[in-house]
Parts: C-alpha cells; sequence; structure tokens
C-alpha cells in the first residue's frame, strides 16, 4: 500500500509529535507499506486565492506553481493520505489547513447529490482513503479526546 504522511506541524522543535509521526511511519514500513513522508513546514505552499484557474484554465493543477502540486500529486497517488498535526484552539495547523484547501483541484467544480449531501464530483476514478493524526493540546480534556476518536472520518 501506498501511504502519504502530510506532517503538518509546523514546529521542528515539537520533539514529541515528531518522534511519534517518526515511529509512526516505520511501523508502517516494516509492515511492508511504501511510505512518503511530506514535511510541509520544508515546503513551499502559498494559499489557494479562489481563482478557479484549477477548474477552468488549467483543469487539475492550480495555477500557483508551487510545491502545492506536488502534495496534490502525493496524495491523488496514495492508496491512504493521513493528515496528521498537533492541535491549536481547536484545528488542526494553519499550515495543514492551507495545504488541504490546494487540493481543489483534484475534484471537479460541478455538485452532486449523495444520500442527501452535496458534494463535488470526482475528477478520478480512484481516491485515497483518508486519516487524521492529531496531539491534542493542553486545554483539551479526555473526554473530548476520546469523542474525537470514536468519531469516524470516512
Amino acid at each position: 500500500m501506498r501511504v502519504t504522511i502530510l506532517n503538518g506541524n509546523p514546529q521542528a522543535g515539537n520533539e514529541v509529535f515528531e518522534s511519534y509521526l517518526g515511529e509512526f511511519a516505520e511501523k508502517l514500513e516494516s509492515s511492508g507499506h511504501n511510505v512518503k513522508r511530506l514535511d510541509l513546514r520544508d515546503l513551499k505552499i502559498g494559499y489557494c486565492v479562489g481563482c478557479f484557474g484549477c477548474w477552468l484554465e488549467n483543469p487539475g493543477e492550480c495555477l500557483i506553481a508551487d510545491d502545492g502540486r506536488e502534495v496534490c500529486r502525493a496524495a491523488i497517488q496514495s492508496d491512504l493520505l493521513i493528515t496528521a498535526s498537533p492541535i491549536s484552539m481547536g484545528f488542526i495547523s494553519s499550515l495543514l489547513k492551507r495545504s488541504l484547501d490546494r487540493m481543489i483541484p483534484l475534484v471537479l467544480p460541478h455538485l452532486e447529490v449523495d444520500h442527501d449531501e452535496i458534494h463535488h464530483r470526482k475528477r478520478y476514478t480512484k481516491y485515497p482513503l483518508v486519516g487524521l493524526l492529531m496531539a491534542k493540546d493542553a486545554d483539551r480534556s479526555e473526554e473530548h479526546t476520546s469523542e474525537l476518536q470514536s468519531r469516524q472520518v470516512i
């Protein structure tokens, strides 16, 4: 299985998070998976500017020529996409959020209803499963953490 890990930790000095993510990747590799880890803080990824160029002018690829394109390619070529981030003020890092925003070229601008929900139509026939690893912040209670762990993302 091809696994891509998007490390949204903005601080390389966060040794606990970095160590955990390293051990996680090693376990996946030792189980026979092909793991690609992208440390987003080391990449140049601009903000989505909402120009719709990825849908209208250059379908499937963002007009911003930076590392966001590499992130999209790695994501769509994966069988499993793991997004990882420390939690700050109840949300993922802005670094990971910015990278996820830049993945809009992976879907079409057209909408469809699926099980009473509106979704973008898929551009590709195969998409990865998506997982989220979060490191709780100091203000997060154990009760809230277990509630988040029990939710199914997919």
